[in-house]
């Protein structure tokens, strides 16, 4: 199912042209979700953040992806695929390609969880040496905000079984 890629419902479905570049910056992505192959950077006016995408005439580079990051340079019909590799990114250059959106994300960011996910099989295949299922939800385990929220939950399990403990001592001492 090909459904209309931008704002102007008058545009037509199916592939558009658009302007590909690449980049290996490794961190988090404004969809929440940590830099990996089989993602790309687009303007969310035109692709919307979450989306699956169709990429064709990239070479080795044709194939799924999903919208998970934006840039400032990134306006319009252009579109920059992460490359893991930095050599491999500045060989990639800049290339005229056709894309599909093939399922439109919702828009929101940092919401890892409402993202389009796509399999493994369906990643261009120079990308799939490394890849797992892209995108993962998973955040890092190292990030503070996952340790803290991990440490509340765990204090919070702990005054629960206190809590549960006294009382069950209250209840036995009334017997």
């Amino acid at each position: 199912m090909a459904v209309t890629i931008g704002a102007n419902a008058a545009d037509e479905t199916g592939p558009k042209p658009f302007v590909a570049t690449a980049y290996s910056t490794k961190g988090n992505t404004v969809k929440g979700i940590e830099t990996q192959p089989g993602i790309v950077a687009a303007d969310p006016k035109i692709l919307p953040l979450g989306s699956t995408i169709r990429v064709s005439e990239a070479g080795p580079y044709s194939g799924l992806y999903v919208v998970t990051d934006v840039g400032t340079a990134i306006v319009g019909r252009r579109i920059d695929i992460f490359i893991a590799e930095l050599a491999d990114a500045r060989a990639f250059g800049r290339k005229d390609v056709q894309v599909e959106l093939v399922t439109p994300g919702d828009n929101v960011k940092f919401k890892p969880e409402t993202t389009n996910q796509i399999p493994k099989s369906a990643l261009a295949p120079a990308q799939k040496e490394d890849a797992a299922a892209i995108p993962s939800n998973k955040v890092p385990a190292d990030k503070p905000a996952v340790q803290e929220g991990r440490a509340v939950k765990a204090q919070e399990k702990a005054q629960e079984k206190a809590v549960e403990a006294k009382e069950k001592a209250d209840e036995a001492k009334r017997q």
